[in-house]
């Protein structure tokens, strides 16, 4: 499906949600649907890795509401998340944000590299 798949990283399965260079609700929202119907297809335990892409990607509301419709559907089944690619003011203020709610298995990279690391840990 667009944008979301599953990718095999040394043996472990990860979702990956791309949405590097979507700059239209349209496309957000297409992903959007994509990883919530995929998801959904998996037991609701957390036992997800997933890693969300947002490489040069546009965030106007809209398309934040569509992807925090997307991320309360999914933290049911959410092991571990990273999220990559956020502009730097952004990563900071949303970094402050995951600590402050005592989440420990939401986490920030500028890469995919160090991202499935993370994952990989237990």
């Amino acid at each position: 499906m667009a944008g979301v798949n599953y990718q095999n990283f040394e043996g472990v399965q990860i979702l990956i949600i791309d949405f590097s260079g979507k700059n239209e609700l349209s496309s957000v929202s297409d992903i959007v649907n994509n990883a919530i119907h995929i998801v959904s297809e998996r037991e609701r335990i957390p036992s997800l890795l997933a890693l969300v892409d947002f490489t040069d990607c546009a965030t106007t509301k809209n398309m934040m509401a569509e992807i925090k419709r997307m991320a309360g559907h999914n933290r049911p089944y959410i092991k571990k998340i990273t999220l990559v690619g956020l502009p730097l003011l952004r990563s900071v203020m949303l970094n402050l944000a995951i600590r402050l709610s005592g989440r420990s298995n939401h986490k920030i990279f500028r890469n995919r590299s160090e991202a499935f690391d993370w994952l990989l840990k237990s």
